[in-house]
């Protein structure tokens, strides 16, 4: 009831905000140290020193674009925020991500929530055998796709990235992206989770399982502890980004506001004014709308 309540401001918004983007030619954007994945991280050690020097090659090179930095929240990065807002960046809102604090290890306080330690009972006496992405032979990657695909494609929205199995395949062998898989005693691969890691954050920017198993077998459930437990080993930041809210929560996710931060002091006037108003519209309407329905 509480979203049919807001359907039509909603719908409006949505139409709204699609025109502003239309006008502002919203698709004239680089977007800096863009890793490509739903989720760009940023190394602990990078204060943003250079960024000065970033923003003027970024004028020369690309004068008639906005550029931009995603992915960022005030709890990750949030002398970086402060930092580019100086500069003149402008602060547009995009979702809401949960994350999870592993820096005291196994003494994380995100482990100590009832769903997260039934979690981990499910994984170690989990039927499925565990693979490292070491373990995987070529034609697995096929399975590894199909698996992804199932999850954010077909469940979810086709405007999620596809990934392809040479993509996967690549990134294993490159060794940026860390691949682990649950194999049942048939041999089939049913799960898969693959994360991505700077020295200070973990995010899993590849996930799927097969959903057309019952859901008693509790693929997410292992394919999220087996997260946890690396961020703990680690001792480092989870960002789990958005989605499965609820399921996020009552494992003890923290949620922020995840935020681009754009440049387009050098635009025309025309293209300015827009963004600041989608700047504004997002900070005071979209912000407390995700926030009110815990999205």
């Amino acid at each position: 009831m509480k979203v049919r309540r807001f359907r039509l401001p909603l719908l409006w918004l949505v139409g709204a905000a699609t025109s502003l983007l239309r006008s502002i030619q919203a698709d004239r954007v680089v977007f800096i140290n863009n890793w490509l994945l739903s989720t760009n991280l940023y190394p602990a050690a990078w204060k943003g020193d250079d960024l000065p020097k970033i923003t003027q090659l970024m004028l020369t090179t690309y004068p008639q674009h906005a550029f931009a930095f995603r992915s960022l929240n005030s709890h990750c990065n949030g002398p970086l925020i402060a930092r580019l807002k100086r500069l003149g960046y402008v602060s547009v809102p995009s979702r809401q991500v949960y994350v999870f604090d592993g820096r005291a290890g196994v003494r994380s306080d995100f482990l100590s929530h009832h769903n997260s330690q039934m979690d981990a009972g499910l994984l170690s006496r989990s039927r499925y055998r565990l693979l490292h992405g070491s373990d995987l032979k070529d034609e697995d990657f096929e399975r590894l796709e199909q698996l992804y695909n199932l999850l954010y494609l077909e469940k979810y929205c086709h405007l999620n990235p596809h990934y392809k199995a040479a993509w996967l395949r690549r990134g294993h062998r490159e060794g940026w992206l860390q691949l682990q898989v649950l194999q049942s005693s048939e041999g089939r691969i049913d799960g898969v989770v693959g994360w991505f890691a700077t020295d200070s954050t973990l995010s899993a920017p590849i996930v799927g399982y097969d959903t057309g198993l019952p859901m008693k077998a509790g693929l997410y459930r292992q394919l999220t502890q087996l997260c946890f437990q690396e961020t703990a080993a680690r001792r480092i930041l989870l960002n789990f980004s958005s989605g499965a809210s609820q399921f996020k929560r009552m494992r003890g996710g923290q949620p922020w506001i995840e935020v681009s931060m754009i440049y387009v002091k050098h635009l025309p006037m025309s293209r300015r004014i827009v963004w600041g108003l989608l700047s504004i519209l997002t900070r005071s309407v979209g912000v407390p709308v995700m926030k009110f329905f815990k999205l």
